[in-house]
C-alpha cells in the first residue's frame, strides 16, 4: 500500500475529519465510542485524492484522538467510507456508550420503516453518512477560504 503521509491532501483531509469524528463520540462517553461514516460520489472521492489516501486521513484523524481507530471502505458509485474508535470502554463511560448505540439502532429502524410500509418507496429522512458527507464538504469549503 503507498504512504500518503506526504500528501498535503491527506493534511487538509485530516484537518477536516478530526472535529467531525470527534463530534461522533456519544455525549457524556469520554471522547469513546465514535464511529464516522461518509457517502460520496465516486467522482468526488477520487477529487479528494483516492480512497486509499481517504482512508489514510480517517486513521491519521482517528489517532490523533488517540482512538483504536478502524477504517473501512467500499468505492463505487457511491463510496462509502467510515472509521470506528474500537478501544475498550472504560466502565464509567459505557452506561452513556449503551444509550447512545441503543438510540442509533433505534433510528435506523424509524428511517427504514417508511421504506417497508410503502413497498420499497424512498425513505425522506436522510441517513447519518449523507449528513456526514455535506459537514465534510462544508470543513474542506472553509480550509479552502483560509488559504485563499
Amino acid at each position: 500500500m503507498p504512504s500518503f503521509a506526504d500528501d498535503p491532501r491527506r493534511g487538509r483531509l485530516v484537518s477536516a475529519l478530526v472535529p467531525l469524528l470527534a463530534d461522533s463520540c456519544p455525549k457524556g462517553g469520554g471522547g469513546y465510542g465514535g464511529a464516522f461514516e461518509v457517502r460520496l460520489p465516486f467522482s468526488e472521492v477520487e477529487e479528494l485524492g483516492g480512497l486509499g489516501l481517504f482512508r489514510s486521513a480517517l486513521r491519521a484523524a482517528g489517532r490523533s484522538l488517540d482512538w483504536k481507530v478502524e477504517t473501512y471502505g467500499v468505492a463505487g458509485a457511491e463510496s462509502i467510507a467510515g472509521a470506528v474508535d474500537r478501544r475498550e470502554v472504560p466502565a464509567e463511560f459505557a452506561e452513556a456508550i449503551d444509550q447512545h448505540m441503543g438510540a442509533k439502532k433505534r433510528d435506523a429502524i424509524e428511517r427504514s420503516r417508511p421504506f417497508a410500509a410503502t413497498g420499497g418507496a424512498k425513505v425522506t429522512s436522510e441517513p447519518p453518512g449523507v449528513i456526514a458527507a455535506q459537514r465534510l464538504r462544508d470543513a474542506l469549503a472553509a480550509d479552502r477560504a483560509t488559504l485563499a
